[in-house]
């Protein structure tokens, strides 16, 4: 295959991942939040959001879904595609 048939799979894969990626996180991120919020309630000790844990600066989570939906791209690629 050509250079440039791989670049393109590159890139195709990894916004398609990157999308996945961003979703799989939020609804993961949703189902924990809730579970926390729903056990504190019961026990009668909701603090409400502050008492959350923090999340990540979004520079860094946007660096870090890009980082590994190029990683991930790239297996694809390599080992699936141009196998």
């Amino acid at each position: 295959m050509t250079l440039s048939f791989q670049l393109i799979a590159i890139v195709f894969f990894t916004v398609l991942l990157a999308v996945f990626y961003a979703i799989a996180y939020s609804v993961v991120a949703g189902i924990i939040e809730n579970y926390a919020r729903y056990y504190q309630k019961a026990e009668l000790q909701w603090t409400g959001p502050s008492g959350m844990r923090r999340r990540r600066n979004r520079v860094l989570n946007l660096a870090i879904l890009l980082a590994v939906s190029l990683v991930s791209a790239w297996l694809v690629v390599r080992f699936i595609v141009l196998a």
